[in-house]
């Protein structure tokens, strides 16, 4: 080697040695974190290959127990478990944007609420569905009351019919993507062009079968951590995902093209809302109107009608799909887990069963005639009025308990440290400060809502822990507990849809247990040993439904 070329093989060596190991391990205003792991400060291959392998939440929750709330995961990526001071600011100030792991959830190439970047392009997304998702409006709606009445009186409880033998044993998993499915699909499209899934089984299995393709739980890894790479990689003739997951990608937005545009057709001149009870494309409806007033405003066309179909532009159209098929891929995703989760505790704790029982009972009369104990009957046309049971104490407290503990895969919704309006480099998360922009930050609700320091016996499903004279809990304690309850999220883009939820769980729960009681028959498929459900084939949940004698709601 010529000796004119060895100071510059110096200065590249020891440029190299400054930045790659001084600066990140010494320097770096990360280096005052505490690392989950000896290489965190040098490089993401340790977390990136528990993300591999799945075993990201264990990795990092372990790291809370030992080094503390706040952790450094690689030279630029931090977790964080603290809810004041940090995870509220992160998951609620503008600033913190999205990443590249969201490109995934961009359906038809198209950025939809939950997978937009910024903050500002959010707000404008939400601003167009708030209404129909506002409390005031899914509890009085009579579109939303007959989606829920049909869905659960004339679908869900015939299902759970044992005729004669007032018992009926089944997969509970099941039925309860069906139900949270069919409603979700109603909401959004009407019930005319919603889904049946709990009485059409072969759709309803064909279905979830196209969506596990289009969401492969061995290759989320890729489609998540390393999109634009896997991209590459697949120009390149190296694929690394199977042609399934393509076609089944296609397959899914294909289904919900087709149900937007014959419920679109649908639509009269008065608005989405005119059409017969539980018909409306609330969804739909809501986002199109808001998406031909926006364009109405910009077109400088007087001819463009409201009622025009055409109006929407391919890209708006889109944009329109892309948000349709985003909330039922939420509901997919957590609503029927949730759920069943919230009956397998009630059935391994007949106690809090009998006890929740009959407080429904003291507001909800106890059916005498209903499909739970005819099969011939005729279903009961009504549910109990939502104001009525989101008073009830217990029924709130089971409902809470299981949010908290849900067995759902948990999610790190990554956020970026801000770097506009004057804070590159100002950012303060918890007792750190000066955090500098561009730092990739993580929270996991699950490690949130399992903090032994906030919730006593954090791990046990204890709904008593909620309601006051009956908790072990003070006053202090439980503001703390509501202070760092996440299950929701928190913030201008947290779960628009928590209130649908809720009255489904409510409902679902009134319409189950006073009709029924539930027991555990098989449990091993459903995320024992500290495994979680996602809904692959091999999830299951059997419960038994027995039938209530006329004694039994005295």
């Amino acid at each position: 080697m010529s000796t004119t070329l060895l100071p510059a093989v110096f200065v590249i060596v020891g440029l190299s040695f400054f930045y790659f190991l001084i600066y990140p391990v010494l320097l770096s205003p990360l280096a005052k974190i505490p690392n989950a792991h000896f290489l965190s400060p040098l490089t993401t291959l340790w977390i990136q290959w528990k993300r591999y392998v799945q075993q990201e939440i264990q990795a990092v929750d372990g790291a809370y127990r030992e080094k503390g709330l706040v952790v450094r995961l690689g030279p630029n990526e931090i977790a964080v478990n603290l809810m004041p001071g940090a995870i509220k600011t992160i998951h609620g100030a503008p600033g913190y944007d999205k990443t590249e792991w969201y490109d995934f959830y961009a359906n038809f190439d198209t950025r939809n609420a939950f997978s937009t970047y910024s903050f500002e392009d959010h707000v404008v997304i939400r601003r167009r569905v708030s209404r129909i998702y506002s409390k005031s409006f899914i509890q009085t709606s009579p579109h939303v009351q007959k989606i829920l009445s049909t869905v659960l009186l004339d679908r869900y409880l015939p299902a759970l019919s044992g005729g004669p033998q007032r018992t009926r044993t089944l997969n509970a998993l099941d039925l309860n993507f069906s139900y949270g499915l069919d409603v979700i699909t109603a909401f959004v499209f009407g019930l005319k062009h919603g889904s049946n899934f709990i009485e059409n089984i072969d759709e309803k299995r064909a279905w979830l079968s196209v969506y596990l393709k289009s969401h492969p739980p061995n290759h989320m890894f890729w489609l998540l951590e390393l999109p634009n790479l896997t991209k590459w990689l697949g120009r390149c003739g190296l694929p690394i995902l199977p042609q399934s997951y393509y076609e089944a990608r296609k397959g899914l937005a294909d289904w919900a093209m087709k149900c937007l545009t014959t419920a679109e057709e649908d639509i009269p001149s008065q608005g989405f809302e005119e059409l017969p009870i539980g018909d409306s494309p609330l969804l739909l409806g809501q986002i199109r109107e808001e998406m031909i007033a926006e364009e109405k405003a910009k077109s400088t066309s007087e001819k463009v009608s409201k009622e025009d179909p055409t109006f929407l532009r391919s890209e708006s159209r889109l944009q329109l799909a892309s948000e349709c098929l985003d909330h039922i891929r939420a509901v997919r995703d957590t609503f029927g887990i949730t759920y069943t989760y919230t009956l397998y505790q009630l059935s391994l704790h007949p106690e809090i069963q009998h006890k929740l029982r009959q407080e429904l009972l003291t507001v909800v009369s106890k059916p005498k005639h209903d499909v739970a104990c005819d099969a011939s009957a005729t279903p009961l046309r009504t549910l109990p009025q939502p104001s009525t049971l989101e008073s009830l104490p217990y029924l709130h407290a089971v409902i809470k308990e299981s949010l908290r503990l849900r067995n759902t895969f948990p999610t790190s919704n990554p956020r970026i440290t801000p770097s506009k309006n004057g804070n590159r480099g100002n950012t303060e998360i918890g007792p750190y400060k000066n955090i500098p922009a561009g730092v990739r930050v993580v929270c996991f609700a699950y490690s949130v809502q399992r903090n032994e320091e906030i919730y006593k016996e954090a791990t046990v499903w204890r709904p008593e822990r909620w309601i006051a004279g009956e908790r072990k809990e003070s006053k202090e304690e439980l503001r703390k507990m509501e202070q760092w309850f996440w299950a929701f999220g928190s913030g201008s883009r947290s779960c628009i849809g928590r209130h649908l939820a809720m009255e489904m769980l409510r409902q679902g729960l009134a319409a189950i247990y006073t009709r029924y009681s539930t027991h555990v028959v098989d449990d091993s498929g459903f995320g024992q040993n500290g495994n979680f459900v996602t809904g692959g084939t091999s999830d299951s949940l059997t419960l038994r439904f027995e039938a209530l004698e006329e004694k039994d709601g005295n």
